[in-house]
């Protein structure tokens, strides 16, 4: 009786969370309707350089591989010999063109910090509260040229509710008939910035690729199950988009926090260097062994409680 009682709730938690996302598409809904700047569907919102796995097509069509049981090791061992690799591109006219592994980059001098969308229905309510209700994104501009239009990088989906989280390269604005209009380019006075001292003109030294695919770096941990290696509590953890968990200024926030504090961006001595590809190349494949790694235990850890709840229901 007392696992049946247990199925029951776990039926229920499902058609709970069931309940939840229908209710939280119908807001994103809604917003994409009347509290968002209409006119993204206009632009492509993609990030201009992005990077994934690449693997040979005998792995993948290998049994290991293809076997649940032995996927993550096959995966795990497939990048540490470095038979699998991380590729670089970065889009031109809408063609994926791949950068060369040994690239490197000049670092300069960048203003950093969050932008704030406000919804349209809030445009007349305090600061604060503007803040809150808002879609969040990271503003870049090179430090030296007060005259250069900013670029903003967020989290959203691709076109509409559902859709693969990406690294979005637009900001929406009123337009020049305040009927809306995305750019990938925007002057100052066409976005808010947050107040906070410590998300506003931060002072940091990176090239744009660099800054561009750590971002997606952080993004890619960001929607995946495992999480980054020292992923903390959010909000709503998962693949899940939620405007009401705000997910969008946590992960702007969370990428501001780890260039400054992490990664050390902010220290003018990176501008002796040049940013390495094949450095971030390394970091990212580590970071996918990790994640690996945890998931295999989790997933072995799924199977040794299901077998044993055979035998003892409780566990």
């Amino acid at each position: 009786m007392e696992r049946t009682d247990s199925k029951k709730q776990g039926v229920g938690k499902v058609q709970e969370k069931s309940r939840k996302a229908r209710a939280d598409s119908k807001l994103n809904v809604k917003v994409n309707d009347s509290l968002a700047w209409p006119g993204r569907d206009k632009v492509d919102p993609r990030a201009p350089y992005y990077f994934k796995l690449e693997l040979s097509e005998k792995f993948l069509s290998s049994e290991a591989y293809k076997s649940r049981d032995s996927n993550y090791k096959a995966l795990k061992a497939e990048l540490a010999a470095k038979r699998g690799t991380v590729g670089f591109y970065k889009t031109v006219a809408d063609v994926p063109c791949r950068i060369p592994d040994n690239a490197t980059f000049r670092r300069q001098a960048w203003l950093v910090g969050v932008a704030v969308n406000p919804w349209r229905a809030v445009s007349q309510r305090s600061s604060s509260v503007k803040e809150r209700l808002a879609h969040w994104g990271v503003y870049i501009r090179p430090a030296d040229d007060k005259d250069a239009p900013y670029r903003i990088f967020g989290m959203n989906f691709y076109k509409q509710y559902g859709d693969d989280l990406i690294l979005e390269d637009v900001w929406g604005t009123p337009g020049k008939n305040g009927e809306g209009e995305w750019k990938k380019r925007v002057r100052r006075d066409e976005f808010q910035i947050m107040r906070d001292s410590r998300l506003c003109d931060v002072k940091m030294f990176f090239s744009l690729e660099e800054f561009v695919l750590y971002a997606q770096w952080v993004l890619k941990n960001w929607s995946t199950d495992v999480g980054y290696r020292d992923v903390e509590a959010d909000n709503a953890p998962g693949y899940a988009y939620s405007l009401l968990a705000t997910n969008c200024q946590n992960f702007s926030k969370r990428l501001i926090r780890k260039m400054r504090e992490d990664l050390g961006w902010t220290s003018p001595k990176r501008l002796e260097h040049r940013f390495v590809l094949g450095d971030l190349e390394k970091e990212i494949r580590q970071g996918h062994i990790h994640d690996l790694k945890a998931a295999d235990f989790m997933y072995a850890n799924a199977k040794l409680k299901a077998a044993l709840s055979m035998w003892a229901p409780f566990i």
